[in-house]
């Protein structure tokens, strides 16, 4: 696969007269065969379109399963060290079996390992906030910044209070929103 290349791509062919001395006759060799003639688009592109989501949504799930024991390792690496994060991102999940397409889903972002053995995963998750973040990190034992509330020490993630004072910092007259000013500095 090569990564996604636009470029014009200009065909010359040939245009001959006629050997035998007739006037005004000329012979211009044929284009090549495409899958659509008088068409910009190139037989790469098109074949690029054609392959759809469904299939490269097969692909990846096999991907996952053959690097299942990989993401164990990871995950390990993860869970022998005494510092990890964990954030989660919302979405909704059209024709999803089972579930309505409002459903939120998730997507994570775990990180931790040792310095020189940092890891970072993402995973999939279509159900409760907590008890995903309980089981995933189920063996882990230490600090873990999350907005979530696992049977772990946390430490919290305080951007979303550091949202609020931010607002009034930008809304405030300089030097009138001193609170707020020193939350952001802390």
């Amino acid at each position: 696969m090569i990564p996604a290349q636009f470029e014009v791509v200009i065909d010359k062919r040939e245009k001959r007269s006629c050997s035998n001395g007739c006037e005004g006759q000329f012979v211009t060799a044929p284009l090549p065969l495409r899958v659509l003639p008088k068409s910009i688009a190139s037989d790469s592109l098109i074949a690029h379109i054609a392959i759809g989501r469904n299939l490269m949504a097969q692909w990846m799930i096999a991907v996952a399963n053959q690097l299942q024991p990989l993401i164990n390792l990871m995950k390990d690496q993860v869970e022998g060290y005494d510092i990890a994060a964990i954030d989660a991102t919302s979405f909704h999940v059209m024709n999803e079996p089972g579930r309505q397409s409002q459903t939120k889903s998730y997507a994570y972002c775990i990180r931790g390992g040792p310095p020189d053995k940092k890891v970072v995963l993402y995973e999939y998750n279509a159900y409760s906030h907590k008890d995903y973040v309980d089981e995933t990190l189920a063996h882990f034992n230490g600090v873990l910044h999350c907005d979530a509330s696992p049977d772990v020490t946390l430490s919290y993630c305080n951007a979303h209070a550091r949202r609020k004072f931010e607002q009034i910092e930008k809304s405030a007259k300089k030097g009138k929103a001193q609170v707020s000013t020193e939350a952001m500095r802390m």
